[in-house]
């Protein structure tokens, strides 16, 4: 019975962590902003999560 319970507590334990997980993953999504012109090129030195500017979007 120990062992069962011990198994029991574990999986439920993962189960936990991975509905936390999945919660925290569609919170940060929501908040992401979703860039639909195509890609865009990364530039180290700007400030993150803002695209460069190209001279094809002036």
């Amino acid at each position: 019975m120990r062992t069962f319970l011990n198994e029991a507590v574990g999986l439920l334990t993962v189960h936990t962590e991975n509905i936390y997980l999945r919660y925290r993953l569609r919170e940060t999504m929501e908040l992401a902003p979703v860039y639909t012109r195509g890609p865009r090129a990364h530039n180290p030195n700007s400030e993150p999560y803002k695209p460069v500017k190209t001279d094809k979007e002036d």
